[in-house]
């Protein structure tokens, strides 16, 4: 239904949950103060108007009383209960929340005349399960305003519609980070704090690009290219928990334990201080690990199948600092993930029976 509410109406019945609240169901983002402040300024001038639509999700409590009239017809009388914090904000909730800031938010005085009120544009939905509505919001979000990317990936493992380009390396991320050598240090919510890396920091680059580097074709069938989707494949056309993916999910989830295990294992022959201490090392940053994965792409592109010894071959790799100070003179980036990934490899050809390839960048590795 697309009708119009005041604000203060609106703002009764409709309610927002926080994905921080670990609620799966849950898949907003935290109010933002700013965006509220500016928005009530805006609302508050004189002829300021909203023509972007709220959409509101009514709750299975009042889904049976939300009523329209005549039945069949396309303009009609919308009845809907003002039951208190009965219907979920899919999208807009910046918007209508910047109202409580204004006298738009109290039902205006009658006397001695009646007051202005700020009718919001509105898209109303019935029988919208939840899932469908973290959707809604992702491809929404996805395609305008860009939320926080932590936040997108997280909503992916959510949904688990494999379609899109961002669920699968999540999910990989999001399992890591429930076992060593990764347990509990990346942050999987956008108000989680004190982590090294964010999900998004450690999925939507040297992952999902050149590990699993996912091509869509105009025709919209959607290929991979990279060594890991190689070495366990799955089928984005099926659902996440089909025995195919399950088994394909679990191979790469173990390869990337055993790799990372291998590099800390390495690292804390030196010293455990690198892996654990993230203020002074960036092994477990966004550019070390990264570099990291480019790294286990050239190897798995000369060596797919992983039937050797890994503790063995990175051995080597301990040599180098990945002190933060030394990790920030190859940059950021791109360039940054590829200049540390060289000399990582650099490092592994001088001492392993065979090489692997290194990255084109602008600066020398």
């Amino acid at each position: 239904y697309v009708f119009t509410l005041p604000a203060h109406r609106l703002l009764r019945i409709g309610y927002v949950y926080r994905r921080s609240l670990r609620a799966r169901s849950a898949y907003q983002r935290m109010i933002n103060q700013q965006r509220t402040e500016k928005i009530a300024k805006f609302v508050t001038l004189p002829h300021a108007f909203l023509p972007n639509a709220i959409l509101l999700a009514f709750d299975e409590e009042i889904h049976d009383k939300v009523g329209f009239n005549p039945p069949e017809a396309i303009v009609g009388k919308l009845t809907i209960p003002m039951n208190y914090c009965s219907s979920w904000i899919v999208d807009g909730q910046h918007r209508l929340y910047g109202f409580n800031r204004t006298s738009y938010s109290e039902p205006p005085p009658t006397s001695p005349k009646p007051a202005q009120v700020f009718d919001l544009l509105v898209v109303g939905l019935k029988g919208f399960r939840p899932q469908d509505q973290a959707k809604a919001f992702v491809d929404i979000n996805d395609n305008q305003k860009r939320i926080d990317p932590t936040l997108l990936c997280d909503l992916t493992t959510l949904i688990k519609d494999l379609r899109h380009p961002l669920t699968w390396p999540s999910l990989l991320v999001e399992e890591l980070n429930s076992r060593e050598p990764w347990k509990d240090r990346i942050r999987i919510f956008e108000v989680s704090r004190a982590k090294p890396i964010t999900l998004a920091g450690f999925a939507k680059w040297a992952l999902s690009r050149e590990l699993l580097k996912r091509k869509e074709h105009r025709d919209g069938q959607i290929e991979y290219l990279g060594p890991l989707f190689k070495y366990a494949e799955f089928d984005y056309t099926r659902d996440f928990q089909d025995p195919l993916n399950k088994q394909a999910f679990s191979k790469q989830v173990n390869l990337l334990v055993r790799y990372f295990t291998a590099i800390r294992e390495s690292f804390d022959r030196v010293s455990v201080e690198i892996w654990n201490n993230p203020r002074e090392y960036g092994i477990t940053k966004t550019t070390g690990v990264n570099a990291l994965l480019l790294v286990l792409n050239s190897l798995m592109e000369s060596r797919p199948e992983m039937g050797f010894d890994l503790a063995s071959y990175l051995k080597p790799i301990s040599r180098l600092s990945f002190k933060n100070r030394w990790i920030v003179r190859f940059g950021g980036g791109w360039d940054g993930f590829k200049g540390l990934a060289n000399r990582i490899i650099r490092e592994l050809n001088r001492n392993a029976d065979f090489r692997i390839k290194y990255y084109k960048t602008k600066k020398r590795a």
